[in-house]
């Protein structure tokens, strides 16, 4: 069973001053000190990192936050508004966790929260609004629990689910 509460180490926030294309290759906890513009690319590239967005916006960029391969990363608080792509990419992940995050399309990303072959991800008051396809891709995923999620406004679909299995969504809407 997977623990999906927060440990004392995600609540401590010490920002760390970020403004252009970061790489995080490290564990440990990194914070936003400030928002950030341009084309910006946050990438998880190791297990064990939170990156808190502190009440922040990422905007502009190619795909505002990607995960590839990891273990045990979480991504909260904050706004992401890519201007092309995805606002979050995450391939190949277990145990992610996306918390209290609004990804925002009106600067023209296409979607939302995008998982592909993920498992045990926990997502929870994620808002996915104004993306020109889907809010939410999830393909070949297990063992997601979504938990207060929306979908709103976007163009095609709020929640658009492929060949994943034992996931559950609870109190989630998609809404025109």
């Amino acid at each position: 069973v997977y623990d999906y509460t927060y440990s004392v180490v995600e609540s401590l926030c010490m920002p760390q001053l970020i403004i252009k294309q970061t790489t995080i290759s490290q564990s440990g906890v990194y914070c936003l000190a400030n928002n950030i513009s341009g084309n910006i690319n946050i990438t998880a590239n190791t297990n064990n990192v939170v990156l808190d967005l502190n009440g922040h916006t990422i905007s502009s960029g190619i795909n505002g936050v990607v995960v590839a391969q990891n273990r045990g990363v979480t991504i909260k608080n904050g706004t992401i508004m890519p201007q092309s792509g995805n606002a979050i990419s995450a391939t190949s992940n277990t145990n992610l966790k996306i918390i209290d995050v609004i990804t925002d399309g009106t600067l023209g990303a296409s979607r939302g929260v995008d998982l592909n072959g993920c498992t045990n991800v926990f997502m929870q008051n994620v808002a996915a609004e104004n993306h020109s396809t889907s809010g939410y891709r999830i393909t070949s995923c297990a063992g997601l629990i979504a938990s207060a999620c929306t979908a709103s406004c976007n163009g095609e679909r709020g929640f658009d689910i492929v060949s994943s299995s034992t996931n559950c969504f609870m109190q989630c809407k998609a809404l025109a």
